[in-house]
C-alpha cells in the first residue's frame, strides 16, 4: 500500500507516525486473519489510524527532533559496539604487553630473556653486541606492500571503475585496504576514513573536484559519481553499521594496525591483510583518491562535505 501525503502534512511526518508504537499497536489491534494465517491489515485499517495533525511548522519541528534523537541513538550503538570490541580484545592485547615488556618500565641493563632461554636449555649465551655500555634491540621489521604503481587514467576506458557497491562490510574492508595500500604508509585515521568514503560513494567527491578533474573521475567511476537530482536527498551518506563490523572485524584478525589514540591515531595494514583481494575498481578509486589527496591535501575536500558526512569522518567510535 502506498500513501501519498496531501498539502496538509508532511511526507516525513507521516512516515514517523506509521513507524509510531501506538499506531503500530492500533494495526495490530485491529488486524484480521484466520487462525494458522499471518494477521494482516487491510487499506482501510491504515486510512482510519487515528493521529495527531499539528501545523506544518510544528510537523517540522517533531521531524527535526526524532532525526536529531535518531542521530545520537546511532552514534551510541556505534561507542558501545567500538567499546564490546575493544574489551573482547583486551586480555590478548594485555598478554602481548606482557610479553614484551611493555607492561611495566624496563631496566636496559637487564639481561634479554634470548640469554636466558639459552641458559635454561642448557648452552652457552652468545656474546650480546653493545653499544654503549646497553644492549641493542632490534626493532621488528615494518610491515610493508610494494608500492601501488599509477596508470595512465587518460587511456582507461569509460566505466573502467564502474561498479554496483553494495553496503555492505565485505566491501567497506576491501575499500579500506586499497585505501591504505595505495597509501603504503601510516596514515591519520581521519585521512584513512575520508579516502574511503570518496571511494565507496564517489558523488561526494564529484562535488568537491575542480571541473578539470571532475570529468575525468565520473568517466572512469560512472554513474555512481554523478550528482544527484536537486529534488532528490539521501537519508544516510554514510553507512555506520557495515563500517563498524569491517572495522571491529579487521582488528580483531590483525589486519588492521593502529597506533596512538584520538586526534593522532594513524591506520596501516598488518601482514596477513595482502589476502584480501581488491584488484580492479577498488585499487582504480583508491589510487586516483589517494593521489588526489596526497596532492592537493584534505582541506581541499572535507569542508565541502555536508556536516554529517564530516562528523562521519571525525567518529572515533569506529
Amino acid at each position: 500500500m502506498k500513501c501519498r501525503p496531501n498539502g496538509r502534512i508532511l511526507g516525513k511526518y507521516l512516515y514517523y507516525v506509521l513507524s509510531a508504537e501506538r499506531t503500530r499497536k492500533y494495526f495490530r489491534d485491529n488486524a484480521t486473519g484466520t487462525a494458522g494465517n499471518m494477521p494482516k491489515i487491510n487499506q482501510q485499517t491504515v486510512m482510519s489510524a487515528p493521529f495527531d495533525l499539528p501545523t506544518l511548522d510544528e510537523q517540522a519541528e517533531i521531524v527535526r527532533r526524532v532525526e536529531a534523537v535518531s542521530k545520537l541513538v546511532e552514534q551510541i550503538e556505534a561507542r558501545h559496539s567500538a567499546a564490546v570490541s575493544q574489551s573482547q580484545r583486551l586480555p590478548h592485547l594485555t598478554l602481548a604487553k606482557a610479553f614484551r615488556g611493555e607492561l611495566v618500565q624496563q631496566n636496559p641493563q637487564d639481561e634479554p630473556a634470548s640469554i636466558l632461554l639459552q641458559r635454561i636449555a642448557g648452552k652457552q649465551p652468545e656474546k650480546l653486541k653493545t653499544t654503549r655500555g646497553r644492549p641493542r634491540i632490534n626493532k621488528p621489521e615494518d610491515v610493508g606492500f610494494p608500492p601501488v604503481a599509477l596508470p595512465d587514467w587518460s587511456t582507461l576506458p569509460s566505466g573502467a571503475w564502474a561498479a554496483q557497491v553494495p553496503a555492505d562490510e565485505h566491501t567497506a574492508t576491501a575499500q579500506l585496504i586499497a585505501v591504505l595500500k595505495a597509501w603504503n604508509r601510516p596514515v591519520p585515521q581521519d585521512t584513512a576514513r575520508l579516502a574511503t568514503l570518496l571511494c565507496l560513494q564517489p558523488r561526494l567527491l564529484t562535488a568537491a573536484l575542480p571541473a578539470e578533474h571532475t570529468t575525468q573521475w565520473r568517466r572512469l567511476v560512472g554513474e555512481a559519481a554523478d550528482p544527484l537530482p536537486a529534488q532528490v536527498v539521501t537519508l544516510q551518506p554514510a553507512f555506520n553499521t557495515p563500517w563498524r563490523n569491517a572495522i571491529s572485524k579487521m582488528r580483531a584478525r590483525g589486519d588492521l594496525v593502529e597506533s596512538a589514540a584520538g586526534a593522532q591515531s594513524t591506520w596501516a595494514l598488518g601482514p596477513d591483510a595482502k589476502r584480501v583481494d581488491t584488484l580492479g575498481w577498488p585499487d582504480g578509486r583508491a589510487g586516483w583518491v589517494v593521489h588526489y589527496l596526497q596532492t592537493h591535501g584534505v582541506e581541499a575536500v572535507l569542508p565541502t562535505l555536508a556536516t554529517e558526512v564530516q562528523e562521519f569522518v571525525h567518529a572515533r567510535a569506529a
